[in-house]
Parts: structure tokens; C-alpha cells; sequence
């Protein structure tokens, strides 16, 4: 067993922030919970919905939170994700469609 500290979590830009290998990076996680998010809603699990984005949008320090505006929320923690991390754009803005068209403009 080995036991670490508890460092403060690491900016955007520090490569801590990324993952190792085998993970998924905070960006590319909180990405994956706005995809959750949208299939919560499709289901009716409005609950679920709002949690996911909250926690989406805590993973990458992102001072936002669900609204329950779905396409809107999905939208702003989509792209707070590629901000963070410009490999994830193009799945950012699939999701966003996805969003969309799944749950009304």
C-alpha cells in the first residue's frame, strides 16, 4: 500500500493534469459526462442529468453548473472540456449535435 498527499489538483496547462496511462484526462472525462448527461435526459433521469454536469463541470475547475437548459449546459461544459484539452474539439462538437438533435435547440 503506499499513500500520497493530498496536493491541490493541477491547472490545465500542467501535464499532471492529463492522464496515465490507461485514464482518461479530467477534460475527456468531464466531456464524457455531458454525453451521460444527454442520454440521462433522453431517459428522464433529470436527477442524474444535473449531476453529471455538476461533476463535469467541478472535474475541470470549471465555476459553472447544470441549469437543466440541457443543450445549453451540454454546450458550455462540451466546450470548457476542449478548452482544456484542443484534441477533444471535434468530440466536443459532436456532442454538442448530439445534444441538439436528441434534445431540441
Amino acid at each position: 500500500m503506499r499513500e500520497t498527499s493530498a496536493a491541490p489538483d493541477p491547472g490545465p496547462g500542467d501535464p499532471a493534469a492529463h492522464a496515465r496511462d490507461g485514464e482518461w484526462s479530467r477534460p475527456a472525462s468531464a466531456l464524457a459526462n455531458a454525453l451521460g448527461a444527454i442520454k440521462a435526459v433522453a431517459r428522464g433521469r433529470l436527477a442524474d442529468a444535473t449531476g453529471l454536469l455538476d461533476r463535469g463541470f467541478a472535474r475541470i475547475g470549471e465555476p459553472d453548473a447544470a441549469t437543466r437548459r440541457w443543450v445549453d449546459d451540454v454546450t458550455r461544459l462540451s466546450r470548457a472540456a476542449a478548452a482544456r484539452e484542443a484534441e477533444l474539439l471535434p468530440l466536443a462538437e459532436e456532442t454538442i449535435a448530439l445534444a441538439a438533435a436528441e434534445l431540441g435547440a
